[in-house]
């Protein structure tokens, strides 16, 4: 996605503007943005797709979140109250502000087929299904998110509605073989169970690709819960997963790695879905940095007690000034 925002204004405030995907997700958008985009296509690319998570309850977050530039959004239902009916707006609002070019992913909070089924009709890329331990739970979960032949999902008659958000890309022959074809399902493996039964679970036909959920299996293990790390009961688990992934048509992994440190680990390890912040870490940590900031500024200016011979002025950083039309621009 390229950026949409003011050129001289990102270049005015130094903004960190990400240079485009490598992934050109809108060529997987569905003909109405009502339908799930084709993310099981996308993930076959090979290509390392980059995410945000979203656990901030407004779809307010999610339309700014939209226009970034993410592959993906991952929407975590499993660690937040969110309602199906926030979830659903939520997955809509980034549909429309991105036009299609960032697609939603679901962490569903259980394994009941209604929430499989409400994101899917909401038109989530995909769903990720947590603490996956055996092959039978991912019959279950395939069953719950294909339409027949593939599996008992039931027709959504408030979703598909004919003649007006039932358009079909070219070479597909109904609505459902649309569903069946583009929304992806990822196993999420998080214990040492899991872990033991991966190549199981990945085989089970209509699973797409998998996640591993560090925290929760460092935890396990009797180990902190960080997002990564060398130890070797740990790095056993992963291993077994990525030997899984790789055995099953080289599916992709997913995982957290919030910070440089963490992204650096996880694409050495050749993870190929990586959610890098989350909305709740950017608010709060740049709101931390800017007041550490502030305080900092204030306590040497009363350090100095205004007695340096220095003007306030003096120790504003300098800027470029703007022209006048982009300082018009800037006030509306």
């Amino acid at each position: 996605m390229a950026s949409r925002g003011n050129r001289a204004i990102q270049q005015f405030y130094k903004l960190p503007v990400p240079p485009p995907s490598q992934v050109k997700m809108a060529a997987y958008r569905p003909v109405c943005l009502d339908q799930p985009p084709d993310f099981r296509a996308a993930l076959k690319e090979g290509k390392t797709l980059v995410g945000s998570c979203m656990t901030i309850l407004n779809s307010d977050v999610a339309r700014f979140t939209s226009n970034i530039g993410f592959d993906f959004l991952f929407l975590d239902l499993e660690h937040t109250p969110m309602s199906p009916e926030t979830a659903r707006d939520i997955i809509r609002s980034v549909h429309a502000h991105s036009e299609g070019d960032t697609h939603v992913i679901v962490r569903i909070p259980t394994f009941g087929h209604e929430w499989v089924a409400w994101m899917l009709d909401a038109g989530a890329a995909g769903i990720v299904v947590p603490h996956s331990e055996t092959a039978e739970q991912a019959k279950q979960i395939v069953e719950a998110a294909k339409f027949p032949p593939l599996g008992k999902r039931s027709y959504p008659p408030f979703t598909a509605v004919p003649g007006l958000t039932d358009g079909l890309p070219k070479g597909k022959q109904s609505l459902y073989q649309v569903y069946n074809e583009h929304a992806a399902i990822i196993m999420q493996i998080e214990s040492k169970k899991g872990c033991e039964n991966a190549e199981e679970i990945l085989a089970v036909p209509g699973v797409d690709a998998t996640m591993i959920g560090a925290g929760d299996l460092r935890l396990e293990l009797g180990l902190p819960p960080t997002q990564d790390g060398p130890e070797a009961s740990y790095q056993t688990c992963v291993q077994q997963v990525f030997k899984a992934a790789k055995n099953n048509g080289d599916m992709p992994v997913f995982g957290f790695a919030f910070g440089p440190a963490f992204i650096e680990s996880k694409v050495k390890q050749g993870y190929r879905g990586i959610m890098v912040t989350s909305d709740v870490t950017a608010l709060v940590y740049k709101q931390m940095a800017d007041l550490k900031l502030a305080r900092e500024m204030i306590e040497a200016r009363e350090a100095n007690n205004g007695s340096d011979g220095k003007k306030t002025e003096d120790i504003v950083p300098e800027v470029e000034a703007l022209s006048v039309g982009e300082q018009d621009s800037s006030k509306s």
